[in-house]
């Protein structure tokens, strides 16, 4: 698949509209970063109310047990949406340095070669790699949770008889 669809860019109406073009198409990417923000807004704030609630009924381990579960199932949920998003921002980071090459200079290609390739700069590890811990941080504690809760209950068996 081709990326500009003539075979130059000579004159200036042409010019423009690829600039035009680039432009849209940063704001979309910068869109899809937002959204993203907002899906872990989201997903935090439901984790954090869901292990309030949790605190609050700690003596019902029916609905502790319940609300674990759910917890981690929100939490799987917000994996696959912060995997969703990384993919999409990827296509489009990489759509916007191929755009780059019709233009003077290669800001967002210059940015990741200093980032991933420069020998000075420590390990750069990209946010979305980082915030795809969370989930599983949720999820652990959940896990711990039932767990806890599992051998709690079977001590108690084994403890009356």
């Amino acid at each position: 698949m081709k990326l500009i669809n003539k075979n130059n860019l000579n004159n200036d109406t042409d010019k423009n509209n690829l600039l035009e073009q680039y432009k849209t198409y940063i704001e979309s990417a910068d869109k899809i970063s937002d959204r993203r923000i907002n899906v872990n807004t989201f997903f935090i704030t439901l984790n954090s109310t869901l292990i309030t609630i949790m605190t609050i009924f700690f003596s019902n381990t029916y609905l502790l047990l319940l609300l674990a579960f759910l917890g981690i199932i929100f939490s799987i949920l917000w994996f696959l949406n912060l995997k969703n998003y990384k993919q999409i921002n990827g296509c489009k980071f990489d759509i916007i340095q191929k755009v780059e090459k019709y233009l003077p200079i290669n800001l967002y290609k210059m940015e990741w070669d200093i980032l991933t390739k420069n020998k000075s700069n420590k390990k750069y590890i990209p946010v979305s790699k980082l915030e795809m811990f969370l989930p599983f941080i949720f999820i652990i504690i959940y896990s711990t949770i039932i767990i806890y809760f599992i051998f709690s209950k079977i001590q108690i068996t084994i403890t009356i008889k």
